[in-house]
C-alpha cells in the first residue's frame, strides 16, 4: 500500500491537499493494513479510509482531517453538500454520507471532489456540464480559475515528483512526511 500512497497521495502526505483517492485490488489490500497505516499517519493527522468495498477493488481516502474539518465548515460548500442529501455537520457524519452515496448509487457521486479539495466552481461545473465544455483538465476538469488550477495542478505535480525521488531513493513514507515535516523541499 505504500507505493499507491506515495504515486497517489503525496500532495496530501504533504499537507498541500485535503485529500486523494485510489483504487487498489482486493488482494493487495486488507483491513489490518488500513490499521497500521492509520495507526503510523494519524499523529501527523492523516487518515486512511476505506470508502468502497467493491468486487475486486477497495476505493481508498486518504486525507488530512483538519483541512477537511476547515473546508467543510465553509457554507457554500454546506450548501452543497446539503443539495446532495448531506445533512449532518460532522466530518465523520459526512465521510459517512459519503461512503453511503458510493455504495447506494450506479452513478459516481461527484460531490467527491469537495471532499478532495477542488475548487467548488470547478465541482459544480462538471457537474452541470456533465464533465463537457471545461476549460482546460489537469488533475481534474476546471471550469472555474483556470490559472489558480493550473497553478495547482502545477504544485502538486511538483510534490509528486519529490515525493517519488526520495521514494526511488529508499525513503519509506514516513521518513519522507517525518523528515520534511509534513511537506517537500
Amino acid at each position: 500500500m505504500e507505493d499507491y500512497l506515495i504515486a497517489c497521495c503525496a500532495p496530501t502526505l504533504a499537507g498541500k491537499k485535503v485529500g486523494n483517492i485510489f483504487s487498489m485490488k482486493k488482494d493487495g489490500l486488507n483491513y489490518p493494513d488500513l490499521d497500521y497505516w492509520n495507526e503510523k499517519l494519524n499523529p501527523y493527522n492523516i487518515k486512511v479510509r476505506l470508502l468502497k468495498d467493491g468486487i475486486s477493488m477497495y476505493l481508498v481516502y486518504v486525507y488530512r482531517e483538519m483541512l477537511l474539518d476547515e473546508l467543510l465548515k465553509r457554507e457554500d460548500i454546506k450548501s452543497f453538500l446539503h443539495n446532495y442529501g448531506y445533512r449532518c455537520t460532522k466530518t465523520e457524519e459526512m465521510i459517512e454520507n459519503l461512503t453511503s452515496r458510493l455504495e447506494d448509487y450506479k452513478e459516481f457521486p461527484h460531490e467527491i471532489g469537495v471532499f478532495l479539495g477542488y475548487p467548488l466552481s470547478d465541482v459544480l461545473g462538471f457537474i452541470k456540464n456533465k464533465g463537457k465544455c471545461y476549460k482546460t483538465c489537469g488533475l481534474w476538469k476546471v471550469y472555474g480559475d483556470k490559472v489558480e488550477s493550473e497553478r495547482m495542478f502545477s504544485e502538486f505535480n511538483h510534490c509528486k515528483y519529490c515525493f517519488k525521488k526520495l521514494y526511488d531513493k529508499g525513503y519509506k513514507a514516513l521518513e519522507i512526511i517525518e523528515k520534511y515535516n509534513g511537506g517537500y523541499q
